[in-house]
C-alpha cells in the first residue's frame, strides 16, 4: 500500500451503541500490517492480498451501516487534487476491532470488463 493512513465516510453510528449520526462523518483511519489483522480475526476470516484492515482501539473507524463507504485518498491528477477510492467497506470494527475494507485496485481488470454505460 501506499498510504499508512486513509479516509473513511460513511453514514453509520460513531461508536456501536450510539445514535445514527444526521450527517455525513469522515475519518483518517491507519492501515493495521496484514498478519496482525490476521492475528486479530484469527479463523473467522481470512485476510489476503484483496484486504485492507483499518483502525486501531479507542480511536475512529468505520461502525454499523458502514458497509459499502469509500476508503481512499486525496491524490494529485491533471493538476487538481481528487479523492480516489482504493477500498470498499466489506466489515466494520467500530471501535474496538479492525475493519475489513476490500481493495479495489485487485478488483480493476473486473470491475473494467463488467462497467455498463
Amino acid at each position: 500500500l501506499r498510504h499508512q493512513q486513509y479516509i473513511v465516510a460513511g453514514w453509520g453510528r460513531l461508536k456501536y451503541k450510539q445514535d445514527f449520526p444526521n450527517i455525513l462523518q469522515k475519518a483518517t483511519v491507519p492501515v493495521l500490517d496484514q498478519s496482525e489483522c490476521q492475528e486479530i480475526f484469527q479463523i473467522r476470516y481470512d485476510i489476503g492480498d484483496d484486504v485492507i484492515c483499518t483502525g486501531e482501539s479507542r480511536l475512529p473507524n468505520t461502525c454499523t451501516w458502514d458497509n459499502g463507504a469509500p476508503l481512499g485518498y486525496p491524490s494529485q491528477y491533471n493538476d487538481r487534487v481528487r479523492f480516489v477510492q482504493f477500498g470498499i467497506t466489506s466489515i466494520n470494527g467500530c471501535e474496538r476491532n479492525p475493519s475489513k475494507i476490500t481493495f479495489l485496485p485487485n478488483y480493476m481488470d473486473w470491475i473494467l470488463a463488467n462497467l455498463r454505460p
